[in-house]
């Protein structure tokens, strides 16, 4: 093929559409196009589609910006308040990409330590263990885990016909995402399901070059092969977070990569749509659009889900200086946690903190102000601030 057409194909912003593709350049060609392609760009990866062909991806179209890596690998805080707020976040978005009811104040009651009171919270209470699962890096990825983060974070919210049955870890039976009575995906055969599960804990296992773009690969095929009745889509969000985890990136436990995946949720499931659209032109299942879409709509957007980075790291050096108070620090990581990007007056964080006295409050935010961690806002006669 003629290398100008060949790069003018390659560049085309509807590349991935191969359906409109192959009607924009002709059959033929775009046929020529996907050999070229299949020769020289694509890298194989050690998981298997349906019919047992190892799956592929173009790493020339699946860069990510460094401002990804940057606060993925930000400074360890686990334990603290903030990244309870983004649990919190992950929490509510997971189940609001798949529609499942939820109260906000319920997500807050239940991270706060709350008992659950029916289904809906065990449901938050679910999906907080299996944070808290994935978090500790003691829990290594391996088949039992797998099964017990999947206990931890889905079982309590299952119907009778959907539990495992003893003795097995996956489905005894065949899956089908629906859209009503129209079948969109068939999860894979479960008599295939220990041996492919078996095959990408191996690949989650094996070191890489790339860990973002992996766990990007890891999510996409559990939600492919949907090795359980339910919860698919919620296990391979945590998984990918997990597998992050373990590969060294703190900053995971800052942000919600959930929320910015729901923030472009039919953006989402278009990607999933479009891989196998694609697999029944080209007779390859290539998993670039999906990794594309984590890239540019989730990783390379990540500032936004952490606009605090500098005040973070600022806050930090002022901590080592020694010029803040105990009060003062649980103050601060109560505003980062409660507050986030919100206003608050001194009236209200007295109110809710509930643990100072209100001339400690108003010399908190005074002091912080002037430390440059806190904004003001005047309205007539009041004041608001926030984070910086």
């Amino acid at each position: 093929m003629d290398i100008s057409l060949f790069m003018k194909i390659f560049k085309d912003k509807e590349l991935y559409n191969f359906n409109k593709m192959k009607h924009k350049y002709g059959q033929d060609i775009f046929n020529e196009y996907l050999e070229e392609v299949k020769d020289k760009f694509y890298e194989e990866i050690d998981l298997l589609d349906f019919q047992g062909k190892n799956i592929f991806y173009v790493p020339e179209k699946s860069r990510i910006k460094s401002i990804g890596f940057k606060i993925l690998n930000g400074r360890e805080t686990s334990g603290e308040p903030y990244v309870k707020k983004a649990m919190r976040e992950e929490t509510a978005a997971t189940f609001d990409i798949e529609d499942i009811e939820y109260k906000l104040e319920s997500v807050r009651s239940i991270f706060d330590g709350a008992i659950p009171k029916d289904k809906m919270e065990e449901r938050i209470l679910g999906m907080k263990l299996g944070i808290e699962f994935i978090f500790d890096r003691n829990n290594k990825i391996n088949e039992e885990n797998l099964f017990e983060l999947y206990k931890m974070a889905i079982w309590d919210s299952l119907d009778e016909e959907d539990i495992i049955i003893e003795g097995s870890y996956y489905r005894h039976d065949t899956v089908y995402v629906q859209n009503g009575i129209e079948i969109l995906h068939s999860g894979l055969s479960h008599e295939l399901l220990e041996s492919y599960m078996k095959r990408l804990i191996e690949y989650m296992n094996e070191s890489s070059d790339d860990e973002l773009v992996k766990s990007t690969i890891i999510h996409f095929y559990i939600s492919y092969i949907h090795p359980y009745f339910d919860g698919n889509g919620r296990m391979a969000r945590l998984v990918q977070m997990w597998y992050l985890i373990q590969s060294g990136y703190p900053g995971v436990f800052q942000v919600s990569l959930s929320k910015l995946i729901e923030e472009n949720r039919k953006a989402y499931y278009k990607a999933f749509d479009m891989i196998e659209a694609n697999q029944k032109i080209s007779g390859v299942l290539d998993v670039t659009p999906f990794v594309q879409f984590i890239n540019d709509k989730v990783f390379n957007k990540l500032s936004k889900q952490n606009p605090y980075q500098n005040t973070m790291e600022d806050f930090t050096k002022i901590l080592d200086s020694g010029k803040v108070t105990k009060k003062e620090v649980d103050l601060w990581k109560f505003v980062i946690s409660e507050y986030g990007s919100e206003q608050f007056s001194t009236k209200q964080l007295e109110k809710d903190f509930q643990n100072a006295a209100y001339a400690t409050i108003r010399g908190f935010v005074n002091k912080f102000e002037e430390l440059g961690l806190l904004t003001k806002q005047v309205y007539s006669n009041r004041n608001k601030y926030r984070v910086r």
